[in-house]
């Protein structure tokens, strides 16, 4: 797992930059006051918990079992990390799915 996260830890803050930016511009271009803008708004939102869940638990967990294959060392309490990145990985995706289902509502009013 350790090799997946250093690929992915490098690769995926193109896409989550890119999401958040565009999110934000779709709140400014639609307005607040819109059902666009307040669907824009909760999209922005999940993404923003999302990221937070994820710099705050995630991310600790991907960089000590990073650190372990790029230095050759086995992690000790792999398992009990592991336990902490899957308690949170259901809420991760429940954000996602409600940031992409609201930004896809907007295509529809």
């Amino acid at each position: 797992m350790g090799h997946f996260h250093e690929v992915a830890d490098a690769r995926m803050p193109v896409i989550g930059i890119t999401a958040i930016v565009t999110t934000l511009l779709q709140v400014i271009f639609a307005g607040v006051r819109t059902i666009s803008g307040q669907l824009a708004i909760v999209s922005l939102a999940a993404l923003l918990i999302h990221l937070f869940i994820y710099f705050t638990i995630s991310k600790p967990v991907n960089n000590i079992m990073v650190e372990g294959i790029k230095f050759g060392r086995l992690v000790d309490n792999i398992g009990q990390l592991q336990q902490r990145w899957d308690k949170v990985i259901n809420l991760r995706a429940a954000l996602l799915l409600i940031a992409i289902t609201s930004l896809i509502l907007i295509n529809y009013l």
